[in-house]
């Protein structure tokens, strides 16, 4: 038994299973593929599993995992390549959820050059500089 995942490339519904094209992706301790840098180094893996998982939820670049056996290897076009795919009989398949967007910080932090503890709003010191506090 292997744990596999990462995204998918396409979806195959046939008569009697369901054939994904992945890129693979190392998988974190949660068994969640690790796709945050975008870049895959483990290569592709085609997983079969039986029944029908539709298309339009299984669709491509969604993260999936995989837990099954190896069964051998079947070779697929990719453009004009002959690429060499493991095959996995897969027993379990778990679409991930998809991740909450980036939140982009809109902050602006200006340096006034002095470090820490200078700068600021105003100029010289601001309210209650030259005045005291109440």
């Amino acid at each position: 038994m292997v744990r596999w995942g990462g995204t998918i490339i396409h979806t195959q519904p046939e008569a009697s299973q369901t054939c994904f094209q992945v890129l693979a992706f190392r998988l974190n301790s949660e068994g969640r593929p690790e796709t945050g840098r975008g870049e895959s180094d483990q290569g592709r893996f085609l997983a079969c599993a039986p029944g029908f998982y539709d298309p339009e939820l299984y669709s491509a670049g969604r993260e999936v995992s995989f837990i099954g056996t190896i069964t051998g290897v079947q070779t697929m076009k990719v453009g004009g390549f002959d690429y060499p795919y493991p095959k996995l009989e897969a027993s379990r398949v778990y679409l991930w959820p998809l991740r909450p967007p980036e939140r982009v910080s809109r902050t602006v932090y200006i340096n006034s050059g002095f470090g820490w503890g200078w700068g600021g709003p105003y100029f010289w010191g601001g309210p209650g500089w030259w005045w005291g506090y109440p």
